[in-house]
């Protein structure tokens, strides 16, 4: 479910590298790729329930602290703020590597510095991720997005959507956001044919 469907594909279809820097970590899908030619024999199926796949605004709304769930949680905590909880977010790589993977009509691309800057000109309370941080993250999201075609020709992949409120672009980073499509926090561009 959800982001374990992210971690599912990187050991299956394009698992990085072990025993490697951080810094010189490439895709590096041979392992996987026997993983799941022996799970596939066997009858084994990628059952994917709201991965976001293509990414996910959540990350956005949180380092722009619009998350409601986030927002709900620091107003009932004594020591964390909703500011806290997004500086906290752009130290974090994993839920960077959430970040959409389209660019933005308003603001570009989101997993590149200047998209943040730009946040931040807009919207004061935006915390911008951390440089390093994105680009690990931005590396990450190149690797599924490297290895998403490999994903739609297998058979034995199924994708479950439901349908809710999911922003899918920024209309205005102090209002509120647009959702014409999508599943829960999963942003689905197409689906997995």
């Amino acid at each position: 479910h959800s982001m374990g469907g992210l971690v599912a594909r990187v050991a299956l279809f394009g698992a990085m590298a072990e025993g490697t820097q951080e810094s010189e970590k490439t895709p590096h899908a041979k392992t996987g790729n026997e993983l799941w030619k022996r799970l596939t024999q066997r009858g084994g199926r990628l059952l994917m329930l709201g991965t976001p796949n293509r990414g996910s605004y959540a990350p956005v709304q949180l380092l722009m602290q619009q998350h409601q769930l986030s927002n709900l949680l620091a107003s009932v905590s004594r020591s964390v703020s909703a500011e806290s909880l997004a500086q906290w977010g752009g130290k974090f790589d994993g839920l960077l590597q959430m970040l959409p993977e389209a660019s933005d009509p308003a603001f570009g691309n989101l997993n590149q510095p200047e998209a943040w800057r730009l946040l931040r000109q807009a919207d004061a309370r935006t915390c911008p991720p951390d440089r390093g941080a994105l680009g690990q993250a931005a590396a990450f999201r190149q690797v599924l997005q490297d290895s998403f075609d490999d994903l739609k020709a297998q058979a034995n992949v199924l994708y479950v959507a439901g349908s809710g409120f999911t922003p899918t672009s920024l209309v205005d980073p102090k209002g509120r956001w647009q959702a014409p499509m999508g599943e829960g926090g999963a942003v689905l561009r197409e689906p997995l044919g």
